[in-house]
């Protein structure tokens, strides 16, 4: 089973060139051994990292780069703190000034128009596929940041007790 669908809709949308690290390897649930494993040029997260981007959707445990034909990433790989492995995936933009418009138009023809909550220090653009909800953050500075979590997630969807499977 693949990581994502939507990984793989923006790869058909987004003509990739060779990867140093490519995440689309790896799979909801996966350990970080496994994950390690499907992406070998990927390193343990440094403590400031974790830090900055472990959140209630999982603690960052990899870092990878990525690039696309269009698109270059530093990605995080964060996962579930109560064991249940990858829970979602982070893509930090590089050249997010430039490239941030870019991207947000390209995941519109992809997924079209999305979700639009603008708060107060920042935009968040939501897409959702079967297995995945997709955001598109934008600060006022500028800083972009694209992030897959695991639909199947509580926090994902606000909900309370085990996720619950579709069967796949």
């Amino acid at each position: 089973m693949s990581i994502l669908k939507a990984a793989v809709a923006i790869v058909l949308l987004l003509t990739t060139v060779p990867a140093h690290a490519d995440w689309r390897a790896t799979r909801w649930g996966m350990s970080e051994t496994e994950a390690a494993a499907a992406v070998p040029d990927s390193a343990p997260a440094d403590p400031s990292d974790v830090q900055s981007y472990s959140n209630g959707e999982g603690r960052v445990g990899l870092v990878a780069p990525y690039r696309t034909s269009e698109f270059g990433f530093r990605v995080f790989l964060r996962f579930a703190p109560n064991g249940q492995g990858l829970s979602s995936v982070l893509l930090l933009l590089d050249d997010a000034k430039e490239q941030g418009p870019r991207l947000r138009d390209a995941l519109t023809d992809r997924y079209g128009e999305p979700q639009l909550r603008p708060l107060t220090a920042y935009t968040v653009l939501g897409w959702e596929t079967e297995r995945d909800i997709i955001r598109l953050i934008r600060t006022r500075d500028d800083f972009w940041s694209l992030t897959y979590v695991d639909k199947a997630l509580p926090l994902a969807r606000g909900q309370q007790g085990p996720p619950q499977s579709d069967g796949l």
